[in-house]
């Protein structure tokens, strides 16, 4: 498993990203965020959470004033063909 803490400024956007081989899960911790996974569009606040399995691009963006903090999780541990773009 591998884990990293994001931190995102008002509208900033990461992404998109492809991992072939890893299964993710977003946590937002604070803030609200907008998740695209393979043309899906959700908006989440606080504790919610996204599976985005492998093979899924994604691209997540601040969809507020304040910052946005997400905890990613994914495993196995991501490779290093993973795309962003």
């Amino acid at each position: 498993m591998w884990c990293e803490v994001l931190c995102l400024d008002r509208n900033q956007i990461v992404g998109p990203v492809v991992d072939e081989d890893s299964d993710a899960v977003f946590t937002i911790v604070a803030g609200e965020a907008l998740f695209m996974v393979d043309g899906k569009r959700k908006r989440l606040e606080q504790w919610g959470a996204v599976l985005v399995p492998a093979g899924a691009e994604v691209t997540v963006t601040n969809a507020s004033a304040e910052p946005l903090v997400l905890w990613l999780m994914a495993a196995p541990p991501p490779t290093p063909h993973a795309v962003s773009g």
